[in-house]
């Protein structure tokens, strides 16, 4: 895909308002292509998202187009990273931009993110969670995946508060979450939590109380991150107040 947008866009020669439209245009094929694809070879639901976040290999240039005209693809941005697993992503790219754009645009998935990573108010993010499997019922290109994007969701939530406390109530995972079947629940829920370092602690079963999860991971844990955040934060602040000193 990046050796193709590349050799795509090396092959024009565009004004800045040309090359705008023309990177306009290839984030809505991609688009329509992620959430509709039938291709059992690729993950083509992430494409999206890595499209748009992964900075490293497409630049910032496709997620500055969301920020100056597209501020609805927010939504799918969002719904890309919790259906592909990208949960860093949410935290570090869809964060930022929803905050940046909160005044301009601001949807359900916004407000989930920002609940989630920004609050930290849990019984809001769950409820916000519930709120984006009825959102996606109503859109084109989300209808189908509607059901996966609210369970996404919801054991999102429950991951980043199990990273904080290092324990969740297996009994509340499966009844938010939806998932019946309580080993299901806890591979789907282990899952998830290995693609940001962490695991359930097998080691404790039958030394606890068995509907009590136990969480293990890095020490770089959500603590720490916010921690860093607020160090980032201040600083800026710093630098902003003696600006106009």
């Amino acid at each position: 895909m990046k050796e193709f947008i590349e050799k795509l866009m090396e092959t024009l020669y565009l004004s800045l308002q040309e090359s705008m439209n023309q990177k306009a245009w290839i984030i809505h094929q991609i688009l329509i292509y992620s959430f509709t694809s039938t291709s059992t070879k690729s993950n083509s639901i992430g494409l999206f998202g890595s499209l748009l976040a992964d900075k490293s290999a497409v630049g910032q240039s496709y997620l500055n187009i969301v920020q100056v005209r597209c501020h609805y693809l927010l939504r799918y941005l969002i719904s890309s990273l919790l259906l592909s697993g990208n949960f860093e992503a949410l935290a570090d790219v869809a964060l930022p931009v929803s905050q940046q754009e909160k005044s301009a645009y601001s949807d359900v998935y916004t407000q989930f993110v920002e609940k989630l990573y920004n609050d930290f108010d849990y019984a809001g993010a769950l409820a916000l969670a519930k709120e984006l499997g009825k959102a996606a019922k109503e859109d084109l290109l989300l209808k189908n995946h509607a059901d996966e994007i609210q369970t996404q969701a919801v054991l999102l939530v429950f991951q980043v508060k199990a990273r904080i406390y290092r324990t969740v109530d297996l009994a509340d995972l499966i009844s938010e979450s939806g998932i019946k079947n309580a080993e299901e629940a806890k591979t789907r829920f282990d899952e998830n939590l290995k693609k940001e370092g962490f695991s359930i602690d097998t080691s404790a079963a039958g030394t606890a109380d068995p509907k009590a999860l136990q969480i293990i991971g890095q020490s770089k844990d959500a603590k720490v991150k916010v921690f860093q955040k607020t160090v980032e934060l201040v600083k800026r602040t710093n630098t902003l107040f003696s600006h106009y000193q």
